[in-house]
C-alpha cells in the first residue's frame, strides 16, 4: 500500500477493489499526498491488539512511515515520519488468509529530529 502497488495489494484480499485500496493509500492519506515523498524508507509496526473471531482476526496497528520529503536527501535516515492508525480484518480462506476489510487513518506527522 506505502507504495502505491494496488493491483498487487488488492491479490491479497477477497473482493476489495485495487481503486478502492488506493482511496484507502498511505501516501495518499499523509499531508499533501505522494508528492511530498522524494524518498521512503522501510516502515515500522507496531500492533496494538487483535482480535479474533468466528469470522476471523481483526488486528489494530500503527504504522510508521519515515520518509524524506523533497528537498531533503539521505541515503542513511529519514528526515521524517508520519504515523497511521491501521485496522485491517482478515479471513481465512481455502487458498489462505485474505484481507476483508482496511482502514487506514492519518494520526501524526513531525521531524524525527522533534521526536
Amino acid at each position: 500500500m506505502l507504495h502505491r502497488q494496488y493491483n498487487a495489494a488488492a491479490e491479497l484480499t477477497d473482493g476489495i477493489a485495487a481503486k478502492d485500496l488506493e482511496k484507502q493509500g498511505s501516501q495518499e492519506k499523509i499531508g499533501a499526498g505522494p508528492a511530498m515523498f522524494q524518498t521512503l524508507f522501510p516502515s515500522r509496526f507496531a500492533i496494538e491488539s487483535t482480535e479474533a473471531s468466528a469470522d476471523g482476526l481483526t488486528i489494530h496497528a500503527v504504522q510508521t512511515v519515515l520518509f524524506n520529503p523533497p528537498g531533503v536527501e539521505s541515503a542513511v535516515r529519514p528526515a521524517m515520519y508520519a504515523k497511521l492508525n491501521q485496522v485491517v480484518s482478515l479471513r481465512k480462506t481455502s487458498s489462505g488468509w485474505k484481507v476483508t476489510s482496511f482502514d487506514n487513518k492519518f494520526d501524526s506527522m513531525d521531524s524525527l529530529s522533534a521526536r
